[in-house]
């Protein structure tokens, strides 16, 4: 096998791909028709968590609108300092928080809402809620274009680095330094 057979035009790598999205978790949707921030707002620091800002986005698909809240924790100077990071630094995702060990390293932390997609752990026949099912239902009907909640948090980290490019895009100093 050559790096050719696998990262070819349908190489084996496109082929396993297709096919974990087709029996196990379901295709990545579109983006958004729509995405806009509509508010940012500090996140006072606190329960060992540095000061954040809350990023507010309002995500579209056909009619349907719903709002989405990420949380950016930048690292502190001194955490930026003691990594030697200077200029923007980079960005770890985070589901449901702030990461001390990254800020401490002088990473920024992206805090993905957990309540993107959620369901009942104890039914897994039971009902799934979030903003990813607010614009996919899930039926658990057999229809072969279900989505799952695996997949859903892949759309919801992609939504994140789409609000952070929004905000970095904006020109306001909330984004600046982060990249």
């Amino acid at each position: 096998t050559s790096t050719g057979d696998w990262f070819g035009d349908g190489g084996r790598r496109e082929e396993i791909l297709d096919m974990a999205q087709f029996y196990e978790y379901g295709y990545m949707p579109a983006p958004p028709d729509k995405m806009s921030i509509t508010n940012v707002a500090a996140v006072p620091a606190g329960q060992g968590r540095p000061a954040g800002l809350g990023i507010t986005v309002s995500i579209t698909y056909g009619t349907i609108t719903a709002p989405m809240t990420f949380t950016l924790y930048p690292p502190t100077e001194e955490a930026k300092q003691a990594s030697g990071h200077v200029g923007p630094v980079p960005v770890v995702l985070s589901f449901g928080g702030y990461i001390a060990q990254y800020g401490d390293a002088g990473f920024a932390v992206l805090a993905v809402p957990a309540n993107v997609t959620t369901d009942d752990r104890n039914n897994p026949w039971g009902p799934r809620s979030g903003t990813f099912r607010t614009f996919f239902p899930y039926t658990r009907d057999g229809d072969t274009q279900e989505i799952s909640n695996e997949m859903g948090a892949a759309w919801g980290s992609s939504r994140a680095i789409d609000a952070l490019e929004l905000l970095s895009a904006s020109g306001s100093t909330y984004g600046e330094g982060v990249g």
